[in-house]
């Protein structure tokens, strides 16, 4: 399995033309030692569903405004410490059809790094915070498409 999903467009469409598009999203994205990843999503705005195709899965949509869209994936990404996965892709308006996109990863805390952060800090809930992995983002560009739903 790819380290990372892809990343994901969203085409504003409305009432009934909403349920017969949906959005093919191709990225090419590349990590700090020049790795490159490619992805390949489909936002379904009919349904309501952002599905990550090379995985097979649907991803969490965590924040949705008129300029971004962030969405998660959490699980295993080869052989990194990172358990969850965030897309982050700035909308292209205007008719374009190429969008910046980054990947940023992230592993949950030990129970030493609690312990530790606890005894340094009151606030419990910072201390649970996702620990980032910068070592493992990625950055690059996605094209989109609207195509006629299936």
């Amino acid at each position: 399995m790819n380290r990372s999903l892809a990343c994901i467009a969203l085409v504003i469409c409305s009432g009934a033309r909403a349920a017969d598009v949906q959005t093919v999203i191709d990225c090419a994205l590349k990590d700090s030692k020049g790795a490159q990843y490619e992805y390949t999503f489909l936002y379904d705005p009919g349904a309501g569903k952002l599905s990550w195709l090379q995985g097979g899965e649907e991803l969490k949509v965590e924040r949705h405004t008129a300029t971004d869209l962030v969405v998660s994936r959490h699980g295993t990404f080869g052989g990194s410490p990172a358990q969850v996965a965030y897309f982050d892709l700035l909308l292209a308006g205007g008719g374009e059809t190429t969008s910046s996109a980054t990947m940023s990863y992230f592993r949950d805390p030990t129970e030493t790094e609690i312990a530790h952060c606890e005894k340094e800090r009151a606030a419990a809930d910072y201390c649970r915070a996702p620990v980032p992995l910068p070592q493992y983002d990625e950055a690059g560009t996605c094209t989109y498409v609207e195509r006629p739903a299936k």
